[in-house]
């Protein structure tokens, strides 16, 4: 079962709606349109399930990972930071 956060990460974007709290912003990378889009298409067209997204939360080498590997991002080069990434 995903996180609150992750879940609610998918909601907005099925909703068409911009990421509703700055944690989750921070938790998942968020920096820049590229960076929400990147998420969204494959969020929206079913490639990124809950499980993966949850899995790649607070981790910005395996979130990378996860866009790259998808059809449906329209920023192949795409590279997400988050501040857990240094600990």
């Amino acid at each position: 079962m995903a996180r609150e956060m992750t879940t609610n990460l998918i909601m907005d974007i099925m909703l068409d709606l911009p990421p509703r709290s700055l944690a989750t912003k921070i938790d998942f990378g968020i920096d820049s349109q590229q960076h929400y889009e990147a998420l969204y298409f494959p969020i929206r067209g079913g490639e990124i399930n809950s499980q993966s997204l949850d899995e790649a939360l607070g981790d910005g080498e395996a979130l990378t990972k996860l866009v790259q590997s998808c059809e449906l991002n329209p920023h192949k080069d795409i590279v997400f930071k988050t501040p857990y990434d240094m600990l």
